[in-house]
C-alpha cells in the first residue's frame, strides 16, 4: 500500500505540541518552545550557551532509505564525538524527502535529505540516550516536526518513568490554523522547501529540562497518519537558557507552562550578580 494511503485526514486540527504532564516520581520543569517559520534547525549561537555545553544533530541523511516500517535499529552519535549517543529502535522508516518531511537544512540541495517516520501507535519509535562522563545527562532535545496531525504524540522519560507526554492540540495559538490565519497565509503551513501540503503545520520544537535530565524519547501515531520528524538535536546545555517562542498552552496545561516560566525566573535570579548596598 502506498504510504500516503495510510494517512488519515489531517487538517486544521494539527497544531504544535502542548504538554499534558502526568503525575510521576520526578517533578522536572520542562520548558517548550518553537522556532521561527521555516527554521529547520537551531543556530550554533542558540545552542552554544557555554564552554561545558555539548550538542549534536542526527539528520538521517546518511542512512539507507527503507519502507515506512522497514527501519532497523541503529546508534547515532549526533556528530558530537560520542559524548551523547542515541539508540533508535521500534517500528519506523527512513524516507526520502517528500511533501510530508525531509528538512532542507543543513542539506542545501532540495530533495536530497531524508527523514524518520512512524505510523505505529503502540511500539512507535524509541530513542534511548546514553552519555559519557563528559556530560551529566541530556537536558535539551529539539526536532523538526512535519505535517502535524491529531495522532502525533511525543513522550519523554527518565529511568523508565514518564516525565511528560505531548500531543497536538486543535487550533493552537502558537502556530495558528492552516492554511491561513486571519486571511493571510500562515508561514508555518506547508513544506518549508517545496510549499506543498499547506493544510498541515511544520515547526521546529524544543524541549528544555530546567531541573533534570531525560534519557528516552518515544514517538507514536494514533490516528492512522504518520509522525514525521527530522534533525534530532540533543545536548547538555550549561547554562540552559531556552530559546525560541514559548508554546501557548491549552487551558488544561496552563500550570505546566507556568511552572516552566517560574523555573526560568529562578534561573535568572540565580545568575544576577549581587548588588552593593
Amino acid at each position: 500500500m502506498r504510504r500516503w494511503k495510510r494517512r488519515g485526514s489531517k487538517a486544521a486540527s494539527a497544531a504544535v505540541f502542548l504538554a499534558v504532564m502526568m503525575p510521576v516520581a520526578f517533578a522536572d520543569t520542562i520548558y517548550e518552545t518553537y522556532l521561527a517559520p521555516k527554521q529547520e534547525l537551531p543556530t550554533p549561537a542558540q545552542l552554544s550557551q557555554g564552554p561545558p555545553s555539548v550538542y549534536g544533530t542526527e539528520t538521517f541523511n546518511a542512512l539507507a532509505t527503507t519502507s515506512s516500517s522497514g527501519g532497523t535499529s541503529f546508534i547515532s552519535t549526533f556528530g558530537n564525538n560520542g559524548a551523547i549517543t542515541g539508540a533508535f529502535s521500534g517500528v519506523f522508516g527512513i524516507l526520502n524527502h517528500d511533501q510530508y518531511g525531509g528538512a532542507n537544512t543543513p542539506t542545501p540541495v532540495a530533495g536530497a535529505s531524508k527523514y524518520i517516520v512512524t505510523f505505529d501507535g503502540t511500539t512507535g519509535l524509541h530513542v534511548k540516550f546514553s552519555h559519557t562522563n563528559a556530560v551529566p545527562g541530556v537536558n535539551y532535545l529539539g526536532l523538526q516536526i512535519s505535517a502535524l496531525d491529531a495522532g502525533n504524540q511525543l513522550t519523554l522519560y527518565r529511568a523508565g518513568i514518564v516525565l511528560g507526554t505531548y500531543g497536538p492540540a486543535a487550533l493552537a495559538k502558537a502556530a495558528g490554523t492552516c492554511p491561513t490565519v486571519k486571511g493571510a497565509a500562515n508561514p508555518y503551513c506547508g513544506n518549508p522547501t517545496t510549499g506543498e501540503n499547506t493544510g498541515e503545520q511544520y515547526a521546529y520544537i524544543n524541549f528544555f529540562d530546567l531541573s533534570g535530565y531525560f534519557d528516552e524519547l518515544m514517538l507514536t501515531e494514533t490516528s492512522g497518519g504518520g509522525f514525521e520528524a527530522d534533525n534530532f538535536t540533543v545536548g547538555y546545555l550549561n547554562p540552559i537558557t531556552p530559546f525560541g517562542t514559548v508554546l501557548v498552552p491549552e487551558p488544561g496545561s496552563v500550570a505546566v507552562v507556568l511552572s516552566g516560566l517560574f523555573g526560568m525566573m529562578l534561573l535568572r535570579r540565580r545568575r544576577m550578580p549581587a548588588q552593593a548596598a
